[in-house]
């Protein structure tokens, strides 16, 4: 009983808030937490709530989209205030990456980031972030969150450092019945695991696949997941030119954030 009462607003403003599966209204498009100047207001798309001891709380929602209201901006004495809207989600969404720590006592809450930016940064320098860590005391009729400590950094994206390989089909070795399959596939994440230059540590996931805008190329069998592929019959002097690729993507789940996409191989059609 005197847990539920020292964060009785907190249990409030967390029961009544709509469920959602989706981000909405204030938070769309946002792909991570932003100071929104217009509106001195901190949006916070995703943050999942847990104990101090790092387990979810049965009594709430798994995560929770959040405005903090800029109440005073003095440099010593900044302070955010839990605003409307909020909102529940039902299941945590792989894309939340905020967190937000209720002490075992009731007594104060803590909501962290590592990937907060600010609306003008967003535009000017795309590559500017900020490890947040706020804190609350609970038990009033506010709740109102002080600054822990706050650092920004200047992100370096990683890149391939690595040259692009070419072929010209339907030239030797890659003849009109030459088939392209897996091999290509895998020899694309492995050139990016050996050749991706990476400055700050993280969850860097690839994806790699045959791009073909120019629908050159036609499915010959599919074994398991295997699917292999040669040139149409159909292609020809009138496409001259054009191309196709194994593409891989560098996808940054820190930041929520495409970084690149790589052709690692590329098709020239040559007659």
């Amino acid at each position: 009983m005197y847990f539920k009462k020292r964060f009785g607003i907190f249990l409030l403003l967390m029961f009544v808030v709509p469920v959602s599966n989706a981000q909405g209204n204030v938070w769309s498009g946002l792909k991570r937490t932003q100071y929104d100047s217009a509106a001195s207001t901190l949006r916070i798309p995703c943050a999942v709530l847990k104990g101090e001891d790092g387990n979810s709380l049965p009594e709430f929602a798994p995560a929770y989209a959040l405005n903090l209201f800029l109440l005073n901006a003095e440099i010593e004495n900044i302070l955010f205030r839990l605003a409307d809207p909020i909102q529940a989600f039902d299941v945590t969404p792989e894309s939340c990456l905020d967190t937000l720590t209720l002490a075992s006592d009731g007594s104060s809450v803590t909501y962290e980031t590592m990937s907060a930016e600010i609306d003008s940064d967003a535009m000017a320098n795309a590559d500017r972030f900020y490890t947040l860590e706020l804190q609350a005391e609970l038990g009033g009729s506010a709740i109102d969150f002080s600054v822990v400590s706050a650092e920004s950094r200047n992100y370096t994206r990683p890149f391939y450092n690595a040259e692009i390989m070419e072929g010209y089909p339907p030239l030797r070795p890659f003849y009109a019945d030459y088939v392209y399959d897996d091999l290509y596939i895998d020899a694309g994440y492995s050139s990016l695991g050996e050749n991706l230059v990476v400055y700050e540590p993280g969850r860097i996931v690839f994806n790699c696949f045959y791009s073909d805008p120019d629908n050159l190329l036609e499915v010959v069998e599919v074994v398991g997941n295997n699917t292999r592929y040669r040139l149409k019959s159909s292609v020809d002097m009138a496409d001259y030119g054009k191309t196709f690729s194994v593409n891989c993507t560098i996808f940054n789940q820190d930041l929520n954030r495409l970084e690149d996409t790589v052709p690692i191989f590329t098709w020239f059609i040559v007659f």
